[in-house]
This record gives structure tokens, C-alpha cells and sequence, in this order.
């Protein structure tokens, strides 16, 4: 018991707010909003067992985001992603962009969650296996377009951003 307790809370402790924005936010969500028989694989999990498979979900969700939602976004050029280089230099001088960069992967990942579970509950519904019918689909493709908009927002804020401050760093403030 008290073992575990001090686990729990060392594990917390080292996360960082990264962490707890992009992983474990949105993997608590996933398992929250994940069909009955979903949650019941998991309903001999204690605490401490639960917050690890939700901070693995987070994980699974941060990665389809970045590997699948960010890649398509960019290959449509509907986001810009600026220099690496450009992006570091400005991120030194403009504390505010982690920030921005931090909510914008919520952003990605939350949209992640959003599709992912639009598509488990529409195979559940093909299955006939959902008693509530289709409005938990629509309400899951309203937060995945809305989560992938604001990722899209998002991203435009830190590119100009960035821009703003590199070329403020060059002095070419004019341009």
C-alpha cells in the first residue's frame, strides 16, 4: 500500500508538464470515453496499474497524431512547420513558444483520441453492438474536426511566431 502510494507519487512528480499535457491528459480521456467492454479489460487494474496503461494510451495517441494526423496536414500543406534550426533559435529568445507548442500537441493528440474513437464506434455500430446508436460517431467526428482545426491554429501561431523572432534576431524587422 504504501509502496505503491510512493510510486504513484514519484511517478507524477517526474512527469513534466509535457507529459501531462500530450500523454497523460489525453490516454485518461481515451480510457474515460472508450466503450463498456473497453474499460472492462482494465476493471482489475489498481491505481497506480490504470495511470500507467492511460499514460501508455496518451503515448499511442501522441505518436498516431505526430506519425499520421501532423504528417497528412503538412503533405496537404494545410500546416506549415518551420525550420528546426529557426525554430530552436526563436524558442531561445521567446519563452511563450513551448508554450504554444505544448497546446498545440494537446490539441493533436486530443484529435487523435477524437478519431480513433470515432472509429471504434462506428465499427461498433456495423457490429450492431452498441445500444446507444450513432450519436457518440457524431459526437466523436465534431471533436475530431474541431481538435484538428485547432491543432491547424495552433501550429499557424508558433510558424508566425517564429518567424516574428528570427527575424527580429536578423534585424530585419521590416520585411
Amino acid at each position: 500500500c504504501c509502496y505503491r502510494r510512493l510510486l504513484l507519487e514519484t511517478l507524477i512528480k517526474g512527469l513534466g508538464a509535457y507529459d501531462l499535457f500530450v500523454n497523460l491528459i489525453p490516454g485518461v480521456l481515451c480510457y474515460l470515453f472508450a466503450p463498456d467492454w473497453f474499460q472492462q479489460l482494465f476493471t482489475s487494474a489498481n491505481g497506480f496499474e490504470l495511470l500507467i496503461v492511460c499514460y501508455f494510451f496518451g503515448i499511442v495517441l501522441s505518436r498516431v497524431g505526430s506519425l499520421v494526423i501532423e504528417n497528412f496536414l503538412k503533405w496537404r500543406s494545410w500546416i506549415l512547420i518551420p525550420d528546426y534550426t529557426s525554430f530552436i533559435k526563436a524558442e531561445e529568445m521567446d519563452e511563450k513558444i513551448s508554450k504554444l507548442e505544448r497546446i498545440g500537441n494537446l490539441y493533436r493528440s486530443l484529435s487523435s483520441m477524437a478519431i480513433i474513437l470515432c472509429l471504434v464506434y462506428t465499427a461498433n455500430n456495423l457490429c450492431g453492438d452498441s445500444p446507444v446508436g450513432w450519436y457518440k460517431t457524431i459526437v466523436f467526428l465534431a471533436l475530431a474536426i474541431l481538435f484538428v482545426f485547432s491543432f491547424m491554429k495552433q501550429k499557424r501561431y508558433v510558424a508566425e511566431r517564429v518567424q516574428v523572432d528570427c527575424k527580429y534576431q536578423t534585424g530585419d524587422e521590416n520585411k
